[in-house]
């Protein structure tokens, strides 16, 4: 980076050389470019105030300084503009750029990124990491959102993320954001499915998957009371099920009928909305047709009736996973972890969305 500095600060110098013939000679001490760009490389690396001979130095160049900030918000920009006395005369030359530690805010910025880290690889709950750093929603959010969105887009998978259970999905957030920030290609987790991982990247980073602010969208009550009801009636010999059993059992009222056989069905919709079949019907099922019968769905991958935990958040498209080979009729290569068998229901409480006004004009979706 010195040795570039270098370079583009020669060329101004040639640029200046005819301008400065027509100022005065001034006859002092001369001043080593080399030095010069050493001393600024130097500030970028020292938390601490420089030292006085470097201010010494700095204080017969300088002509102009500006910092700007930096578009992460993490270091300041710092451009110089400098007075060199060359035989023809003293130059402005500049500006030569260079990032600086903030003192004020650096120590605060690097506590919020101390809870986001704690978050994404430690099993932290946002909300209570929050809290113990001693910082306010609002102000966490802010930082949360700033790091995540130039990898995550939309707004609603950045709360999903954060308010996931299942430490492998953060482990892959946290790895696309530290190859981001160091304009890298994204590397698998150790220890981490492949597939699975590349399968959550995609999935999280995906700017037209709109999601609800929280990881799991639905408890799926109605789904998985209804398929439990099918396999505790269920064996090897009497694998079908009359529907009437079901509805009478579970379903007494009109609406909650009508949510069965959408169940049933299915559903259309964006993918944040797109339900899979919960149970598999049987032959000659049609509304007229009194002897209508259902089962636990068949897993395509290991062939067995298994396909029965009901699931809706935004990786495990179609909101059905399989017990056995842990898979979703949707993704033939992708293999669960095994806490996602769990019934995780709605979280809800720690949304990043919660404020549109905290993140300025960062895109929230």
């Amino acid at each position: 980076a010195a040795e570039e500095e270098l370079s583009a600060l020669e060329v101004e110098l040639g640029h200046s050389t005819k301008a400065a013939e027509n100022r005065l000679p001034i006859n002092t001490e001369s001043v080593f470019v080399g030095e010069l760009i050493d001393a600024m490389a130097a500030l970028r690396e020292t938390d601490n105030f420089a030292p006085s001979e470097l201010s010494g130095m700095l204080q017969k160049v300088i002509h102009r300084i500006r910092v700007t900030p930096s578009e992460d918000g993490l270091y300041g920009i710092l451009s110089v503009w400098v007075r060199l006395t060359t035989d023809n005369g003293v130059i402005v030359a500049g500006p030569i750029t260079t990032k600086v530690r903030d003192r004020k805010k650096n120590n605060a910025t690097d506590r919020r990124e101390g809870v986001l880290k704690a978050v994404l690889t430690e099993g932290a709950r946002y909300k209570e990491a929050t809290e113990k750093a001693g910082y306010k929603m609002a102000a966490m959010r802010l930082h949360v959102n700033t790091a995540l969105a130039p990898i995550m887009p939309e707004g609603s998978l950045r709360t999903a993320a954060i308010d996931c259970p299942i430490p492998e999905v953060k482990l892959v957030v946290w790895e696309m954001l530290n190859a981001h920030r160091e304009g890298r290609a994204f590397e698998t987790p150790e220890g981490m499915d492949k597939n699975y991982a590349e399968h959550i990247r995609r999935t999280y980073s995906d700017q037209d998957l709109v999601w609800a602010c929280t990881w799991a969208a639905d408890n799926m009550t109605p789904q998985r009371a209804a398929i439990e009801f099918v396999l505790g009636h269920d064996d090897a010999k009497a694998r079908w099920m009359d529907v009437r059993a079901v509805v009478n059992n579970l379903y007494p009222n009109q609406d909650t009928k009508r949510m069965f056989y959408g169940m049933l069905n299915g559903s259309d919709g964006s993918t944040a909305c797109v339900y899979t079949p919960m149970l598999e019907k049987g032959k000659g099922f049609t509304r007229d047709n009194e002897d209508r019968t259902v089962q636990a769905r068949k897993c395509p991958f290991c062939k067995t009736h298994t396909l029965t935990h009901a699931l809706h958040v935004p990786e495990v498209t179609g909101g059905l996973l399989c017990t056995t080979c842990r898979r979703t009729p949707m993704h033939t290569k992708v293999v669960f972890p095994e806490a996602y068998l769990e019934n995780w229901g709605v979280q809800r409480g720690h949304s990043l969305k919660e404020r549109v006004s905290d993140v300025g004009t960062i895109n929230m979706g």
